[in-house]
């Protein structure tokens, strides 16, 4: 089962890359998308029930809202703009390599060998704006996505298998 790791941020929160971008019409538009998609920096969230957007990536893709929800933050309640967007998570696997610098000199090199890649279609997501200017992600990844993986924290370092 591939896997990757991560360690706590300087915020005490753990960071991971995820890729997002519109809805597709068919299946090959999908994978096509998926290739080409931006990745954005998402915060894992055990404590939130679902996933969120930040006004960034809704202006980046261009999404057009579908309605509006109330949802709660932090204990503060807010009216979102809901969004469909299609996410994937993916794990990349390496090879420690020897590599030979123009010097002569030899070092270790981590060379990606493999992908893989959970994907999530049409993602219901609200927005809410302060979210990427305060915390430098501009994804909440929530339970609905995080209970689809196996998520192992110990000692500031987590481990997300796909």
């Amino acid at each position: 089962m591939p896997s990757f790791e991560q360690i706590l941020d300087e915020h005490r929160q753990f960071i991971v890359a995820v890729k997002v971008f519109p809805l597709q019409k068919s299946e090959g538009d999908y994978h096509k998308a998926a290739k080409k998609a931006v990745g954005y920096r998402a915060l894992v969230d055990t404590g939130a029930n679902s996933c969120s957007i930040s006004e960034k990536i809704v202006s980046d893709l261009r999404l057009k809202s579908h309605g509006q929800c109330d949802i709660m933050t932090a204990g503060k309640p807010h009216k979102a703009n809901l969004y469909y967007v299609n996410l994937v998570i993916s794990a990349i696997e390496t090879m420690v390599l020897p590599e030979t610098q123009q010097d002569g000199s030899t070092i270790l090199k981590d060379i990606p060998v493999a992908e893989s890649g959970r994907g999530f279609l049409e993602v219901e997501v609200p927005t809410f704006h302060e979210m990427a200017d305060e915390r430098n992600f501009d994804i909440i990844l929530g339970m609905d996505v995080l209970a689809h993986f196996h998520i192992t924290m110990y000692h500031g370092k987590m481990t997300i298998s796909i």
